[in-house]
């Protein structure tokens, strides 16, 4: 006996429920790219480290280099790291558990 199974059907152009999901992501993506690219690098550059920058072992480094620094940094261990806990993730199956661990230390 085979079973009869439909194809799936694609979502509606027009549903209200999607629209706004779609309202809603790019309402949050917005609010997150303008802080952290236009808000926080000059809080860091004004209220961290102060207008004259910052001297460490003999070397004079100004706010905005010790951002990209420590941006650049922070994007390296991820990607070193995104891979390796993706497969534990996944091997693990505790998929659900990574995720709220990984949103709850990242907010």
């Amino acid at each position: 006996m085979e079973s009869q199974l439909s194809p799936p059907t694609a979502p509606r152009k027009d549903d209200p429920k999607i629209i706004f999901g779609w309202c809603m992501y790019d309402w949050a993506n917005s609010a997150y790219i303008t802080i952290a690219v236009g808000l926080l690098p000059v809080y860091f550059a004004t209220a961290i480290i102060g207008p004259g920058g910052l001297t460490f072992r003999g070397t004079h480094y100004a706010a905005d280099t010790l951002w990209a620094l420590m941006v650049g940094s922070a994007d390296l261990i991820a990607f070193v790291c995104a891979p390796v806990l993706g497969a534990i993730a996944d091997f693990s199956a505790a998929k659900k558990r990574f995720l709220l661990f990984f949103a709850y230390v990242g907010s």
